[in-house]
């Protein structure tokens, strides 16, 4: 079993959109403060989803499939269980492309992917994702979605971005 967090780099097709491919499989028994980091991800996760803490201090438990835009602030996120998650940190250009609408309108945001995307072709990813044997195979499924996605875009993304 994959253990730790581990991070590979896109596929040749996806060099362009795409920045990193990262898994975290573990106990993560304190809650977490990620950083803002200018990057908007893909995050699907294959055991319980991660809580995250709103401005008031409650806990609200993440989609299994989400957009995560761009961090003006830290966020806080911690596990319920222990955690399997498997994601793909786009690059500007390729993340407008992916979300398929400007990037400010999932600024701070992290949108239930099935709000975006076809909801059976979600539960597919998800189920592709918990199906997957180890990191390497959960990498292929979620890089295959993003290419296919991008394949589909109707706004290509802008090269000077």
């Amino acid at each position: 079993m994959d253990e730790g967090y581990r991070e590979v780099g896109p596929d040749a097709v996806l060099a362009g959109h795409v920045v990193c491919a990262w898994s975290f499989t573990g106990v993560d028994p304190e809650p977490q403060s990620i950083a803002p980091d200018g990057c908007c991800e893909l995050i699907v996760h294959w055991r319980a989803p991660y809580e995250e803490e709103g401005a008031e201090g409650s806990w609200r438990v993440q989609p299994p499939a989400l957009f995560a835009g761009q961090l003006t602030r830290p966020l806080r996120l911690r596990a319920r269980e222990p955690a399997g998650v498997v994601a793909v940190r786009f690059r500007p250009a390729g993340a407008a492309s992916f979300l398929g609408a400007p990037l400010n309108a999932a600024t701070d945001r992290r949108v239930a992917l099935d709000d975006l995307h076809e909801p059976a072709a979600v539960a597919a990813l998800v189920e592709a994702v918990r199906q997957a044997g180890d990191a390497d195979a959960r990498f292929v499924v979620v890089q295959d979605y993003v290419a296919q996605r991008l394949a589909a875009a109707a706004r290509p993304p802008d090269p000077a971005v």
